[in-house]
């Protein structure tokens, strides 16, 4: 064989192996090139023309099930707003406080809402603060308590993994901590004399001291924001909830620019800025 046959057979393999590589493992594909970008949620979103926002529905001002069995609240209005905006249709999908972020990592919903966490942002990210809250405690004002320090040996009820139950599991190591999936039913406990305080946010134990008057608030523990949750590191779909929510609550040039009245309206009160020093 010459070698100038030695050579041309040479090539010929040689573009062989490279053609079958490209094949098999084209630019930007599968095999041991770049992965393909994942489809972001807002993507899926507008080619669905559906949002899901998940959302615990358990008591005012964040969501309840009125006497139509309708879904009102705070948060439920936000929503709305969301869809609207997006052009798609909205599905509130029913979330206990425990089950946000599992729902949120297994794609079954969209977005959701919860205190900013540290340890949260380990499992979510969190698109922008849509309201700033905090965690209290309240008591039967016939109880004699007055302040924390009555409740260090004594039952708390708590909303199973929220901030009230992270608040009173620190402040309180020492007291009993019963956990439901609910506020309201936290509340009831208080109420029928099963727990001696509940652990909560400041406006959901606001609104129920004002339409029952047999529970006492306590003076607030913490202040807390509390953001939109969307999967981790879904950077097209953060960036447009943070557009939304500067338009929501600021300019009103895509949206009602309505937030801060929606937040009155359920709060009942005076909401705290959303951009605070802490």
């Amino acid at each position: 064989m010459s070698r100038l046959t030695s050579h041309l057979l040479v090539l010929i393999l040689a573009v062989g192996i490279s053609y079958g590589l490209v094949k098999y493992f084209p630019p930007g594909g599968g095999g041991t090139g770049a992965p393909a970008a994942a489809q972001s949620t807002l993507d899926r979103v507008v080619a669905t023309k559906t949002l899901r926002f998940g959302i615990p529905i358990g008591d005012l001002p964040v969501a309840v099930r009125d006497e139509k069995g309708q879904i009102v609240g705070l948060v439920p209005d936000i929503a709305a707003e969301m869809a609207k905006a997006l052009k798609v249709n909205l599905e509130i999908v029913e979330t206990t406080a425990p089950n946000r972020i599992p729902f949120l990592q297994a794609g079954k919903i969209d977005a959701s809402i919860g205190t900013i966490t540290l340890e949260r942002a380990k499992s979510v990210s969190f698109a922008g603060v849509w309201v700033v809250d905090g965690t209290t405690m309240a008591v039967l004002a016939s109880s004699g308590i007055k302040d924390y320090d009555g409740l260090k040996t004594k039952t708390v009820a708590v909303v199973t993994g929220t901030t009230g139950d992270l608040v009173a599991s620190k402040h309180l190591p020492n007291a009993k901590i019963l956990r439901f999936d609910q506020p309201v039913t936290a509340i009831q406990a208080v109420l029928q004399k099963q727990a001696d305080a509940v652990s909560d946010d400041i406006s959901t134990l606001y609104l129920a001291a004002e339409k029952n008057k047999a529970l006492h608030v306590l003076k607030p523990l913490t202040q807390e924001p509390s953001g939109v949750m969307v999967p981790l590191g879904d950077q097209k779909w953060i960036n447009w909830v943070n557009h939304f929510l500067d338009d929501f609550y600021g300019s009103g040039v895509s949206t009602c620019g309505c937030g801060k009245e929606v937040l009155r309206k359920w709060l009942k009160g005076e909401p705290q800025p959303l951009r605070f020093n802490y």
